[in-house]
């Protein structure tokens, strides 16, 4: 009998590790690559350097999320940096790219490209290097634009925004099925900015021809009025589904007027800058926090906490994790956890 006994518990552990085996392999090793997923990074290094540099002439420089990736334009040509392993690769090759974007939250980069006389959109992983198809939109033709793909983090629908040889814009939206592909029901003039809501799938974009702002959702659209339209423009979403504007002194921002998505915009909040800035020194993380860049003090200075961060050289670009520059031809990546000092914010 104990023989017996020792049979049975063998065998249960037996088929107890084949089953937990196959349970790694079909949540772990064959996951869809392009599956967007929430994931936890915590950035324990306050600075590092990584052990390469990018041209002076790069183009549309951007960090992945957690700050393991950068990507760029050179001569036409789309490269990626392993910041762990100082790697330089182009990728994509094979393919007449018209839109790369890192989707958020994800070490994935979303693709619009020139396929059989279609605008195809498809992902890459770029940590196993697979590529998932997810399908046409629009056809192309000479002088097909893609200006914009943007992504809402939670839901997992995309807004890909189309031109086509100075004709009026179309905007295509895929759901999290990706055979949910359908085109807005309304063509835009011109298309100014534009975000996706990060938690719901909600769409804020300009069609800044008529300087109006819109409200897509749900198969259906809503003007979004604000007082001083035409010197408006979006600068993004953050979490509590708060949207981010800035107003506009010629083409600089010096207020910023944010509030919740579905309220009175004349309830909402302004944080008057204390110097004009360009659109692309102001950044919205996902907590809701305004990080500003000045370039002359060589610091970006987050004006809802009142920390700043220091970095010494040419600034490239900030996200929810790090600040990347470079100087004397290496990059650096900060966390922007490393703070420096508090300083005081007018209100």
């Amino acid at each position: 009998m104990k023989k017996i006994n020792k049979i049975i518990v063998w065998a249960m552990l037996s088929i107890m590790m084949q089953c937990a085996g196959l349970l790694y392999l079909d949540k772990v090793f064959f996951k869809e690559s392009s599956e967007f997923t929430v994931e936890k990074v915590e950035i324990t290094t306050k600075n590092t350097e990584a052990n390469v540099s990018i041209p002076t002439n790069a183009e549309k420089v951007e960090v992945s999320f957690d700050g393991r990736f950068i990507t760029y334009y050179l001569d036409d040509k789309f490269m990626l940096v392993n910041i762990k392993t100082s790697e330089i690769t182009e990728i994509l090759a094979d393919k007449e790219i018209l839109f790369t974007g890192w989707v958020p939250n994800n070490n994935v980069i979303i693709i619009a490209e020139e396929l059989y006389g279609k605008v195809n959109i498809n992902t890459y992983n770029v940590k196993n290097e697979v590529e998932n198809p997810i399908g046409d939109v629009a056809s192309y033709k000479n002088g097909t634009e893609v200006s914009d793909i943007v992504v809402s983090a939670k839901t997992g629908s995309k807004y890909v925004c189309i031109s086509s040889g100075g004709d009026s814009s179309t905007i295509y939206r895929i759901g999290i099925e990706n055979d949910d592909m359908k085109a807005l029901y309304n063509r835009v003039t011109t298309l100014g900015s534009i975000t996706a809501l990060p938690l719901k799938d909600v769409l804020i974009y300009e069609d800044s021809y008529y300087n109006n702002f819109y409200r897509y959702a749900n198969g259906s659209r809503e003007k979004i009025d604000f007082a001083n339209a035409n010197n408006l423009v979006i600068l993004g979403a953050g979490s509590d589904n708060m949207i981010y504007m800035g107003e506009l002194s010629g083409d600089k921002v010096v207020k910023i007027i944010y509030g919740v998505d579905e309220t009175d915009s004349s309830t909402w909040k302004t944080e008057t800058l204390e110097e004009a800035k360009d659109i692309k020194d102001i950044t919205i993380n996902s907590k809701n926090e305004i990080l500003i860049n000045d370039n002359l003090k060589g610091i970006v200075k987050n004006i809802t906490t009142g920390n700043t961060i220091t970095y010494e050289g040419t600034f490239m670009t900030v996200n929810d994790k790090v600040v990347c520059y470079s100087d004397n031809g290496k990059i650096y990546l900060k966390s922007v956890t490393d703070v420096d000092k508090k300083v005081t914010t007018k209100k």
